[in-house]
């Protein structure tokens, strides 16, 4: 069966991307996202998810001689954990992940806002989203840290959810054992309340490594003022998948690494 590098090796032969350096990315978003951020000269390409990157990252380590490659990963909860891994070429967002990394930027963060009409100041807004966000998104590195076995990553609808609900554990909970793929008494769930308690008493993080991307802009289509009909999801998402430009990026540490690695390999950051 042919490899992942079997395959992209392939695709870099065509004349599309003969020559180019390689991005390693998770999924189709990360791709959106960073094909603004990277020159021409790239191939920014998806992996379907971390596990895969990482082993795709590794295989190329061992035999991609055609180009220069590195490999971009949500930091999700590995910084929170203290779980980052280091190879070289291999690079984390600053924050949970690159929508959390764009929320992070004030002035993207003040552009968002007024492209939306919206009278919120940023502190404002982050400080309310991260607040009405705070228990679920405990909730979740609970569950990824503990290895409970609840699927967590749908079950809670974040645009039109009552600010209340959002800061009961209970609601929440209910909310993910409602869905069908966590109702198998064979998957051996064990989350519990008690221990969220415990957990919460014990851990703490920044809310930017903390919060999911999605989850973010998910609850800030529900509370920005204005028609509500006008923002939806994929529309907000779309702006910060694709309007997310050099001139945020370069005060991040990812591109602070990523020029660092540039020194000794080849250039492949765009300025601007």
């Amino acid at each position: 069966k042919p490899t992942f590098v079997d395959t992209l090796r392939l695709e870099w032969m065509s004349p599309k991307y003969y020559g180019r350096d390689v991005v390693l990315v998770e999924g189709d978003d990360d791709k959106d996202f960073y094909s603004n951020l990277f020159l021409d000269s790239c191939y920014v390409k998806k992996t379907s998810g971390c596990a895969k990157l990482i082993e795709y990252h590794q295989q190329m380590d061992a035999a991609w001689t055609y180009s220069c490659h590195i490999a971009i990963k949500d930091a999700d909860f590995d910084r929170a954990n203290g779980t980052m891994i280091s190879m070289t070429g291999f690079f984390y967002t600053d924050c949970h992940d690159h929508e959390m990394m764009a929320a992070s930027s004030d002035d993207f963060m003040a552009d968002l806002l007024s492209a939306c009409n919206s009278p919120y100041s940023v502190a404002n807004v982050r400080s309310q989203i991260f607040a009405d966000l705070r228990v679920l998104s405990m909730f979740r590195w609970y569950n990824h840290t503990m290895h409970t076995h609840l699927n967590c990553k749908k079950g809670v609808e974040l645009v039109g959810a009552k600010t209340a609900d959002l800061h009961n554990p209970s609601w929440l909970y209910a909310q993910y054992m409602n869905r069908k793929v966590n109702q198998d008494p064979n998957k051996g769930i064990t989350t519990s309340l008690t221990d969220f308690a415990t957990f919460c008493s014990t851990h703490t993080t920044n809310d930017f490594d903390l919060t999911n991307g999605h989850n973010f802009i998910a609850r800030f289509c529900g509370i920005i003022e204005g028609d509500q009909g006008s923002y939806p999801f994929p529309l907000i998402n779309s702006i910060v998948q694709t309007y997310y430009q050099p001139k945020y990026f370069r005060s991040t540490q990812l591109y602070a690494d990523i020029a660092g690695w540039e020194a000794s390999h080849v250039k492949i950051l765009k300025e601007r």
